[in-house]
Parts: structure tokens; C-alpha cells; sequence
């Protein structure tokens, strides 16, 4: 769950813009090709707005197999603001103790960075003014292993960004 944890931190240390629909992002027959299980009734949870940082987060939640799929949209009202926040949570991901250690990666989006950990894996993307983070929490046997499959679902979910 520390990685939940992170997830929230970063993204709320972080307007309202037009409205994302995370949960259209994927449909649930790409998440159960891609995960192997179908998932449960998908939650939008309300959108969160930090007027500092100019940004607003949609999230969508959902129960697949034993694990817990969490799709978060952040919009920002310029790439700048978006790459400049997108550094800062791959920099925190290093410093903070017990958090999930993101390593860039070339080839989706603007730019990316994934990582895994005994408490799951995550893809964060940045595409423009958004970031998109794909994460998988909960028993996952090998969480590298992962990686590759958060990677489709990104891919996907960026399609419809």
C-alpha cells in the first residue's frame, strides 16, 4: 500500500480543466486479455484540484483477480508545468525511503518511467499537459514481471488520452 501512498502524495502535492474519464480509458476486455483476470465494477473517484500547481487529478479504481488496478490522469494547463512535476515525482521515487524506485524508460509518450516492487509495479507517462500513471497493487508474484504488461495498458490508455 506504500505505493498507493506515494501515488497520492505526489499527486496531490499537486485545476479545473476539462473533465478526463479514466475508467474509458481501458476497457475490460483489454484488462482481462492483459491481466488474465476480469475486473470488478469499475470506480471514478472525484476529481482532486491543486490551484498551486494548476492541476487536476481524475482517478479510476477497480478489483481485478487479488490485485487492485489504479488509473490516474493529472492535466495541467501547460506541457511545462506537466514535464516540470513529471521530473520531480521520478526524483521523489528515488529519494523517499520504502517507495517504488522509477526508472526512466524511452518509447511511450513524451516521456516515461516504470518501476516494481515487492508492493506492485507502476507506469507513469507523460503525453503533453497529462500524466498518466498505470498501477498494480496487491499479490502479484513477481512484480518485474509486470512491467511489460502495465506497458499495454499504458499503450492503450494512451490511445484515448
Amino acid at each position: 500500500m506504500k505505493l498507493v501512498a506515494a501515488i497520492v502524495t505526489v499527486m496531490f502535492a499537486l485545476p479545473a480543466l476539462a473533465a478526463v474519464e479514466p475508467c474509458r480509458l481501458l476497457t475490460p476486455d483489454e484488462i482481462t486479455s492483459t491481466l488474465g483476470n476480469p475486473p470488478s465494477a469499475r470506480k471514478a473517484l472525484e476529481p482532486a484540484t491543486d490551484t498551486n500547481l494548476g492541476a487536476r487529478l481524475w482517478t479510476c479504481e477497480q478489483q481485478v483477480g487479488k490485485t487492485f488496478l489504479s488509473i490516474n490522469v493529472i492535466e495541467f494547463g501547460s506541457g511545462a508545468a506537466a514535464t516540470q512535476v513529471m521530473s520531480k515525482m521520478i526524483q521523489e521515487a528515488r529519494d523517499v525511503p520504502g517507495t517504488i524506485k522509477l526508472s526512466p524508460i524511452a518509447g511511450l509518450g513524451d516521456r516515461a518511467a516504470s518501476g516494481a516492487s515487492a508492493e506492485g509495479a507502476i507506469w507513469v507517462v507523460l503525453k503533453g499537459n497529462n500524466i498518466l500513471n498505470v498501477a498494480l497493487v496487491g499479490e502479484l508474484a513477481d512484480p518485474q514481471r509486470q512491467l511489460d504488461t502495465l506497458k499495454s495498458l499504458a499503450t492503450f490508455a494512451l490511445a484515448r488520452l
